[in-house]
């Protein structure tokens, strides 16, 4: 059993609450390891800049093979910036989930991402 459902299930058998239950699952869902994740939240596609590319020895062919969570990619992109590492239509933005999770990344009709867990 899970500490999610371990810490619920003393919860319930206290007579807690609602708010209660939400301050848990709080406390143990964001105090967990996390992952950095990089999406583009701009209209358009992921993209990385030339300088990007070049710097993680990838083709433009290359570029959507790249892992969103490669910690070379994220290290670049908090030393850098988003807008050295964006390509021409993309502002990549770098996001976290819970460690060991089963993360999607999300896009709309226009290419704008989001994640979820």
């Amino acid at each position: 059993m899970s500490d999610l459902n371990i810490a619920l299930n003393e919860h319930f058998k206290n007579g807690g609450t609602q708010k209660q239950v939400d301050a848990i699952v709080r406390e143990i869902l964001f105090n967990q390891p996390r992952i950095k994740i990089v999406i583009s939240t701009c209209v358009g596609k992921f993209s990385l800049s030339k300088f990007a590319r070049e710097y993680l020895g990838l083709s433009i062919d290359d570029v959507y093979e790249i892992p969103r969570d490669d910690a070379r990619l994220v290290a670049l992109i908090e030393k850098e910036g988003s807008k050295k590492v964006s390509g021409w239509d993309g502002a990549l933005k770098i996001v976290d989930a819970p460690a060991g999770s089963d993360w999607v990344i999300d896009d709309d009709s226009n290419g704008v991402e989001s994640l979820t867990w």
